[in-house]
């Protein structure tokens, strides 16, 4: 050997040997500057032959140099010194070598978004570690393997790992890897919704690392740590760990937890209503990863992050452009959760769109995915929205809500119970039911002023704003006031008889059963006797058979033992036991599937329930008020209900009389309507409204009067008039009819004006332009 190779070679070893101290003292940037040396100056030249005597230098070079540049996230260049590494030790049969660089390319692949590739490389190193006794070498496998099922959602195989990698660790009594190992636990658990349990594997993580001094590995464990607070809701804790993490960070110069602190910083900007700050994070994610690995799992995670935000922004088609993007780079990588997370946001997209086909299509395949991998929180989140999309049925949307409140129960997520809360009271005033809505959105404010959600108690006040609007409300938490028998409007003598009797018999404790159609005021005559009564300072409690799914009947009416069934969690107390000392209203009891009819009658019976998964029995007492707007006769005879809980509700039997039939009330009524709603300058069309036949009774005489209020001076909404049709009380809509009389009105006024607009206009009292579109729109012909 020559002089000048044995000097190269000695020369070699010792830059080797340095570069892998400074990788050891974390010393990146010294040991990159120290390969672009040897690069640069040609230093390697034949060495990198396998048939030359230095080949295993250059191979521990290429190793080194690969390690350091997968630090600075070169992926592509550390992929190919990797590779030229692994080929010199195959040749010097070097197991250990070889095994080590495997897991490398592993690593770098995993990055890069490649998990197939991750995977077979990280396999061949584990068997090459378990060959050669290298338990160290094996832990590393496990936990990486991990990290590749967690990518892709399988979240049980992901804590499997760990934890038989936890085993080799505590053989060795490696701290070291133990907090890398709890780390990664804290990780999964995290993922899966168990955050108590993330929260003690991270504590250990961070606490192992600051012990022992090592500032990489302490970074990522804040990073986790603080994002675990997030989600708790603890923001002031996250935002200390994100700020300590990043000094680390900003220290060791780490390329990737830098993204992950910013990506992590963006979504607690974006959940505290800094948009812009949060829109700046992502995109300097974007920025760095794009250059780096344009294809890995920060790009689809930040993409799909940044739709979220343009979906708040009401950006509809940035949102989808960006959620686009990640989801085909979260399909490349097999990256699930993530698609899953994408489906969601397009199931919000298209409820915007109205495309109910297309947001359904979405959702479900959301739902199914994450019901798959089991991430509790993103289940229940996904749950949340779809109950809130108005592209589900009235029932669907209930049952998705009632999903979601038992899985943020178990996560005990205050805060997305009161989300819940509001989405169910927005739900209930689609529905009409504005009591309901009160007493939902009331319990929404009284968590979210807990909680000092400042942002969501704006929403309550804006929501209760609108509520006050349509109810003609301005305070509904004190019914002791508003329910009183002095509150229903009516002169009818059949009323009047029906008022009387309630008076008589409001304290016993008689059953009582009201029937009657739709909207003629039978849960309004149930709490006016509740709130007149003995019992009026306990709960009046109202169960909506056909309101609740069949499946979560039982649960509701009943309640349930922690443990009884799956996704029962805690211990719930049922409605009739919430009734205890009040009053019970079964509204719409015909709708009580048989299944329950039989327990029910027996709870009047012995006033005594027992809960779901318990034994013992509780004793309850609450007076029982039903309503049905079918016949229960009929239901009997037809085997739909059972005649011995007919004669257990029937003890006093009212029948409340259609609006049609109690035509002195409309006055009275309108009336009444006139001064809660503060009518002081429009003329309702008594005409019209005293011969229309009032098929929703009391409920859509309200409703027309608000329609008017809102729209009568501008135009009332007749798309249903026809020009031809004759008028019929009985069978035309209140619009239509409407739409006639305006338009006698105005032939009327033309007349008298003798065809003359302007003149025609002044005596109906409104702008000439108004008119001539109206005498348009109906078609009118100038007078002769």
């Amino acid at each position: 050997m020559s002089d000048n190779l044995k000097n190269s070679k000695v020369g070699l070893t010792h830059q080797f040997e340095e570069i892998e101290k400074l990788i050891k003292d974390n010393d990146y940037i010294t040991a990159l500057a120290q390969i672009r040396e040897v690069q640069s100056t040609g230093k390697l030249g034949s060495f990198s032959l396998p048939e030359e005597p230095f080949t295993e230098e250059v191979g521990h070079f290429y190793y080194s140099a690969t390690k350091v540049l997968r630090h600075f996230g070169s992926y592509e260049e550390a992929l190919e010194t990797g590779q030229r590494a692994i080929s010199i030790f195959i040749e010097l049969h070097d197991e250990l070598k070889i095994a080590q660089i495997q897991f490398l390319l592993g690593l770098i692949s995993i990055a890069m978004g490649n998990l197939k590739s991750a995977e077979i490389e990280i396999r061949d190193a584990l068997t090459g570690y378990k060959r050669l006794n290298d338990l160290e070498g094996v832990i590393s496998c496990l936990s990486r393997l991990s990290n590749i099922e967690a990518i892709r959602g399988s979240y049980s195989k992901s804590i499997e790992y760990l934890q038989d990698a936890l085993l080799y660790a505590n053989k060795l009594g490696d701290s070291k890897k133990k907090a890398f190992l709890y780390g990664n636990l804290g990780q999964s658990f995290t993922m899966i919704g168990s955050w108590k349990k993330a929260e003690r594997n991270l504590l250990l993580n961070t606490g192992l690392n600051r012990q022992a001094g090592n500032e990489v590995n302490l970074c990522k464990g804040l990073l986790s740590l603080g994002y675990i607070y997030f989600l708790k809701r603890e923001f002031l804790k996250a935002k200390k760990l994100y700020e300590e993490s990043l000094s680390l960070i900003q220290k060791n110069n780490c390329v990737r937890e830098l993204t992950i602190y910013h990506e992590y910083s963006g979504e607690l900007a974006f959940t505290q209503g800094d948009y812009q700050l949060a829109e700046n994070h992502y995109k300097k994610v974007l920025e760095v990863m794009g250059k780096r690995a344009p294809e890995g799992d920060m790009i689809s995670q930040t993409y799909r992050l940044l739709a979220d935000l343009q979906l708040a922004k009401k950006e509809y088609d940035q949102a989808f452009s960006s959620c686009q993007k990640a989801l085909e780079v979260s399909k490349s990588l097999g990256e699930r959760i993530e698609e899953s997370a994408c489906y969601r946001i397009l199931g919000q997209i298209y409820t915007v769109r109205n495309d109910k086909k297309k947001a359904q299509e979405n959702f479900n395949k959301s739902i199914s995915i994450f019901q798959e991998i089991n991430t509790k929180y993103e289940l229940a989140k996904i749950y949340l929205e779809a109950g809130k999309s108005n592209c589900y049925d009235y029932y669907e949307r209930m049952k998705f809500l009632g999903r979601a409140e038992d899985i943020f129960k178990e996560l005990e997520s205050k805060y997305h119970l009161g989300l819940i809360k509001l989405a169910q009271s927005n739900l209930f005033f689609e529905k009409h039911e504005y009591e309901n809505t009160s007493l939902f959105l009331k319990d929404a404010e009284k968590i979210f002023r807990e909680l000092g959600e400042e942002k969501d108690l704006s929403l309550v006040k804006e929501f209760r704003n609108k509520l006050t609007k349509f109810n003609g409300e301005l305070e509904v938490s004190n019914p002791e006031t508003k329910y009183t028998f002095s509150q229903i409007i009516t002169q009818n003598k059949k009323m009047l008889d029906i008022l009387e009797e309630a008076k008589r018999i409001k304290d016993t404790d008689m059953t009582i059963l009201i029937e009657g159609e739709t909207g003629t005021g039978k849960d309004l005559l149930a709490k006016c006797i509740h709130y007149e009564s003995n019992r009026k300072n306990k709960e009046f409690v109202m169960v909506s058979s056909a309101a609740i799914p069949k499946d979560l009947l039982e649960s509701e009416l009943f309640g349930f033992r922690r443990g009884a069934f799956t996704g029962a969690s805690y211990d719930k107390k049922g409605l009739l036991e919430e009734a205890d000392g009040g009053t019970l209203f079964l509204n719409e009891v015909a709708d009580l599937p048989l299944f329950l009819q039989a327990k029910i009658l027996g709870a009047i019976e012995n006033k005594e329930l027992t809960r779901i998964g318990e034994t013992k029995s509780r004793k309850v007492d609450f007076r029982i008020i039903s309503a049905t707007n079918k016949s229960l006769e009929e239901e009997i005879k037809s085997g739909r209900f059972r005649e011995d809980l007919y004669y257990r509700l029937y003890c006093i039997k009212f029948v409340l009389p259609p609006l049609r039939e109690r035509k002195e009330d409309i006055l009275l009524l309108i009336e009444y309507c006139s001064k809660v709603f503060s009518i002081t300058d429009i003329q309702i069309p008594l005409e019209i409204f005293l011969n229309y036949n009032w098929p929703g009774n009391i409920r859509e005489l309200e409703n027309e009067i608000k329609r008017f209020i809102a729209l009568g001076e501008k135009e009332m909404a007749v798309n249903n008039f026809d020009a031809d049709c004759h008028f019929q009380p009985e069978e035309s809509s209140l619009s239509s009819k409407l739409a006639e009389y305006e338009k006698e009105q105005i032939i009327k006024a033309l007349k008298d004006s003798n065809g003359i607009i302007i003149k025609a206009a002044k005596l109906l009292g409104i702008p000439w332009t108004t008119l001539k579109n109206k005498i348009k729109k109906y078609n009118i012909k100038s007078p002769n």
